[in-house]
């Protein structure tokens, strides 16, 4: 049987799964393999893998999407979660977030300004090694 240590766990595993089955074509068509590992950070590293090879493909309208999910399904779980990373590591729990604001910022205002493609790359490396910091 499935259990889930968060309460709000089942709401992200049917955003993945709606993720995935949506996007598993285009994925599989670069040939990269996006992967759900079973960590504290994986939900919001395969969003934000999600995220950026939309951004790569150019599909800004899906990579503005994804990226607003990973911003509210981190915010629901590890801001205002009873057990979330604020509650128990503020420092790092703020320095994840700056950090993933970095990055999906540029993607999610894109009709604005259209983003540097550089410094989204840069910023979602940063992002990724940052959520490293917290598993």
């Amino acid at each position: 049987m499935l259990k889930f240590e968060h309460p709000r766990a089942w709401v992200v595993a049917v955003i993945l799964a709606f993720c995935f089955t949506i996007l598993h074509p285009v994925a599989s068509i670069a040939g990269d393999r996006i992967v759900l590992e079973n960590s504290k950070t994986g939900v919001y590293r395969a969003l934000a893998q999600l995220t950026f090879e939309s951004f790569k493909k150019g599909d800004m309208a899906t990579a503005a999407t994804l990226g607003r999910i990973l911003d509210r399904t981190w915010d629901q779980i590890e801001e205002n979660g009873a057990q979330g990373l604020n509650k128990t590591n503020a420092k790092l729990f703020e320095e994840i977030d700056e950090a993933m604001d970095a990055y999906i910022k540029p993607i999610i205002h894109y009709e604005k300004k259209a983003p540097d493609p550089a410094q989204v790359e840069s910023a979602y490396e940063a992002y990724l090694e940052k959520l490293k910091t917290a598993n």
